[in-house]
């Protein structure tokens, strides 16, 4: 979390089109997302599924979370 605090900048996968946009006003410079690929991203994981991503994914999760609120406390605005 002490690394992060360093960011001037941080972005967020649910926002990124408006994240991009902010990053790209503060360079200088267009930035452009890159193309999504529509396969990988119009996919639902079974209950099973899910349960198991967020068991490997656990300590990324906690991570994210740790940050969100970071952010959170110091901007008071929620990811």
């Amino acid at each position: 979390i002490e690394n992060v605090k360093k960011c001037n900048h941080i972005m967020f996968f649910n926002n990124i089109k408006d994240d991009v946009f902010e990053l790209s006003e503060k360079l200088g410079i267009d930035l452009q997302l890159p193309l999504k690929n529509k396969s990988m991203s119009e996919f639902m994981l079974s209950d099973n599924d899910d349960e198991y991503v967020r068991e490997i994914l656990k300590d990324e999760y906690e991570f994210y979370n740790l940050v969100k609120n970071e952010i959170y406390e110091t901007t008071k605005v929620d990811i």
